[in-house]
């Protein structure tokens, strides 16, 4: 995965948190445009980002998110 698809990867989840998963996919073109190099084929992907949040007292809160796109069999 190149620099760029990682940057996009990360907007995406960033889109998606603040617009919703309808929009952040249809700015992008659709599913079909997301899932270009597997047109006919069953696909998953997969985006997983964990964070740490720490505060001015020390006090640590960990978490994540994760978001996973799949298809059908037969696409």
């Amino acid at each position: 995965m190149g620099k760029s698809n990682i940057v996009d990867a990360l907007k995406f989840i960033r889109d998606i948190a603040v617009d919703g998963l309808d929009h952040a996919m249809s700015t992008r073109g659709g599913i079909g445009i997301i899932r270009q190099y597997s047109p006919t084929r069953p696909f998953q992907i997969s985006i997983k980002v964990n964070f740490i949040q720490l505060f001015d007292n020390e006090e640590q809160h960990d978490g994540s998110y994760e978001i996973t796109l799949s298809s059908l069999k037969g696409g």
